[in-house]
């Protein structure tokens, strides 16, 4: 969904113009895939509530302690899509009792702004940019990317 990927290069526009000094000055990209998936994985669920966490197999080959997301059929991480055939064969779905422990063991710790993490600012003032104008903007994207999430669950539902 195009929406999608206008709200992740939202995301890493926000990280390369405001933190970039943060992050090692490697970019908001590259960042993202290497060290702060997990962190991105945050980002996206808290705009959008339906998304669902992959992480990488053990036995993976190509991504070690790696986190994705799924957003309505689709699987994203800070570069774009994902192919389904990967995912399947690299990827498993996170429960929520794993959820919930992931930030133990998985993120880069070290980068923070003032003891505050990366993830938690870029929600923090992007939530304060919607305030400041709702219904425009980032805001119309995240509704209107919730809302046709919204309508796809209800059309399966009803077909059902």
């Amino acid at each position: 969904m195009l929406e999608i990927e206008q709200f992740i290069n939202y995301i890493k526009g926000y990280l390369d113009d405001d933190y970039r000094e943060y992050i090692d000055f490697v970019g908001a990209e590259y960042y993202l895939t290497h060290g702060g998936c997990y962190e991105f994985a945050k980002i996206i669920k808290h705009f959008i509530p339906t998304t669902i966490f992959y992480r990488s197999n053990p036995g993976s080959s190509k991504y070690k302690d790696y986190i994705i997301v799924k957003i309505g059929n689709y699987f994203y991480d800070a570069e774009g899509e994902i192919s389904k055939e990967t995912v399947l064969s690299d990827f498993y779905v996170v429960s929520d009792e794993e959820e919930k422990s992931l930030a133990d063991y998985i993120g880069n710790f070290e980068v923070n702004v003032e003891y505050e993490q990366i993830d938690e600012l870029i929600i923090k003032e992007t939530e304060t940019v919607i305030a400041e104008s709702p219904n425009e903007g980032i805001d119309k994207l995240i509704n209107t990317i919730n809302n046709h999430l919204l309508n796809e669950d209800t059309i399966k539902v009803l077909k059902k």
